[in-house]
């Protein structure tokens, strides 16, 4: 992997034989051999892997204090909404597994392992062939609404 510096931070996307997905972080050693490479885990050790079953981390560049949404599980299941500190893994040094530092807006900060832009969901009500913004509430009641109309 060409693209890749020493230091750098990759996830591991398959095992070593090719079969499933593993999302392993690892710090990117060297080449070591033509298709293989030298990487380190968090507690040190290191393996070698085919160049194409790892890649650079593939996640967004955020602005200090951007709200973001993280979560320790790649899916997901679990959203805290904060702000963006910092990228740890951007620092060559690095080897943890919680690379996102945040603040809330209590001022208390964490890392986490995973994050996304934050999108607010928007709303509308479409009143004789016109789109209207709305809240959530509104948006609710609309559809309430539409509901109780057309379950008679």
């Amino acid at each position: 992997m060409s693209i890749c510096k020493k230091g750098d931070i990759v996830v591991m996307n398959t095992d070593r034989l090719g079969k499933y997905y593993i999302g392993e972080q690892l710090t990117y050693i060297g080449t070591h051999l033509n298709d293989c490479s030298m990487l380190k885990n968090i507690h040190n050790h290191y393996c070698t892997a085919p160049n194409d079953s790892f890649d650079l981390r593939d996640k967004s560049e955020f602005e200090i204090d951007e709200l973001i949404e993280v979560s320790n599980t790649e899916e997901f299941f679990i959203v805290e909404k904060v702000y963006f500190v910092a990228d740890a893994s951007k620092v060559k040094s690095y080897d943890g597994d919680y690379p996102i530092v945040t603040a809330s807006d209590m001022g208390t900060i964490q890392n986490y392992k995973y994050a996304r832009k934050y999108v607010e969901k928007t709303y509308t009500i479409k009143h004789d062939c016109i789109e209207y913004p709305a809240t959530k509430e509104q948006y609710d009641r609309y559809q309430a609404l539409i509901t109780e109309v057309t379950s008679f």
